[in-house]
């Protein structure tokens, strides 16, 4: 089946769901005035606020802040109007665009509306009709509910669109849960405003939260900075030698691939998938003419080669997220058999990360034309990866490596 078909069903059967869940709740709904307005009102609020606030979450993803205006609405005015708020209140302007496909229109709202009907089932335990401050971890699980409903579901549309490792979107999903606890303190505010103060209040509580909005989404802008940083690094990379352009990205690839195998934790894969773009940073130093250099280096141009790990780890060492991960960039030319470089470390002594890192590094340079020697055929890098097993290679990660290759995984490498 091709994704194309796949695509189709996946959406066929989100605007299915919405359906007959909008169906189901508009039986039960409550359409008295002062409902009406309600769900109205909030839907404006929710428009404005999620318009204004909206986030880049990578993946060609966005994010806003919805939470503090959807759990009122579902509170104070039933499942119905709190998912018709959800559904109106997050439509970006760029779904209205005549060339957005009204389908991927109605997926996309599909989505939003029945993540908020899932997150409406907790209202089962609570007395909506006058809050009290022990209902506030049901509302707290409201909107946990909502935000882990809503990112399965958009990263199953990624899986169906072959997005196989949408690495920035998990890490980007785990920042935007931090901040279901703060919305919803925002979200029992509201309600407690709305119910003692009613519309005049809700309007001077959300002036109050439009104008901190920024602080709201600080930790999410922060994540796409870390993005563009990472994707401007690994352009700048590839750019210094021709001969390896696309480079960080296809090491990347293959850094997923082996982490995924060994059931490395999904968080670790996604942090080690971004050093992996950014391994060879420290070649930002190195003079082109040694860089390029098609014949031999001498003694001082190799040890200025050498160097690179070191002045990597320098530059990445104030980008807090990938901390931890610095050893990688450090280590990422080491050798199994302690003959690699800088420290000369052997065996388990090198971080797992870096020696997963050390063979996808190899593995896109043998497949690659280099200014001194042509791009090696698929038996030739066969032959390479038994004969460097165990000595600049862990032997466990060159069998699964030499399996991906068998299995054809990586025939796009060797067509040409």
């Amino acid at each position: 089946m091709n994704i194309k078909t796949r695509w189709l069903i996946f959406k066929v059967i989100l605007i299915g769901l919405m359906f007959i869940t909008f169906f189901y709740l508009a039986t039960y709904a409550n359409w008295e005035q002062q409902y009406i307005l309600g769900g109205l009102l909030f839907t404006g609020l929710l428009l404005v606020l999620s318009h204004e606030t909206t986030v880049s979450g990578g993946s060609n993803l966005k994010s806003s802040i919805t939470l503090p205006m959807i759990i009122p609405a579902l509170y104070l005015f039933g499942p119905f109007w709190g998912c018709f708020a959800a559904f109106i209140g997050t439509i970006q302007p760029n779904q209205l665009r005549r060339d957005y496909q009204f389908s991927n229109f109605l997926a996309n709202r599909s989505l939003m509306f029945i993540s908020t009907a899932v997150s409406a089932l907790w209202l089962n335990f609570v007395d909506y009709r006058e809050f009290d401050w022990g209902q506030t971890w049901v509302l707290l699980v409201m909107g946990a509910t909502f935000t882990i409903v809503n990112s399965t579901l958009l990263w199953l549309g990624l899986m169906v669109v072959g997005r196989e490792n949408p690495e920035d979107f998990l890490l980007f999903t785990l920042e935007r849960g931090k901040s279901v606890l703060i919305s919803t303190l925002i979200a029992v505010v509201f309600i407690i405003v709305y119910q003692s103060h009613g519309i005049p209040g809700i309007l001077i509580l959300f002036i109050l939260v439009y104008l901190f909005k920024d602080v709201l989404q600080a930790r999410l802008k922060h994540m796409n900075s870390f993005y563009e940083v990472i994707e401007s690094f690994a352009r700048v990379i590839d750019t210094k030698d021709p001969y390896t352009r696309g480079h960080s990205e296809r090491v990347a690839r293959y850094v997923y691939d082996l982490a995924k195998s060994i059931h490395m934790s999904p968080i670790r894969i996604a942090r080690l998938v971004q050093v992996a773009k950014l391994h060879d940073v420290g070649k930002l130093g190195i003079p082109d003419y040694i860089l390029l250099k098609p014949g031999n280096l001498d003694p001082a141009e190799l040890e200025e080669i050498r160097k690179h790990p070191y002045r990597g780890e320098e530059l990445l060492e104030g980008i807090d997220m990938l901390k931890e991960f610095l050893p990688v960039i450090r280590y990422h030319h080491e050798h199994y058999d302690g003959t690699g470089y800088p420290e000369g470390l052997t065996g388990d002594e090198i971080p797992l990360e870096a020696r997963v890192l050390t063979l996808a590094d190899a593995f896109d340079s043998m497949t690659t034309d280099r200014v001194y020697r042509k791009a090696l055929s698929k038996e030739e890098v066969l032959q390479e990866l038994k004969s460097c097993a165990g000595n600049h290679f862990d032997s466990e990660l060159v069998s699964i490596f030499q399996q991906f290759i068998n299995d054809g995984r990586y025939d796009d490498r060797f067509q040409s």
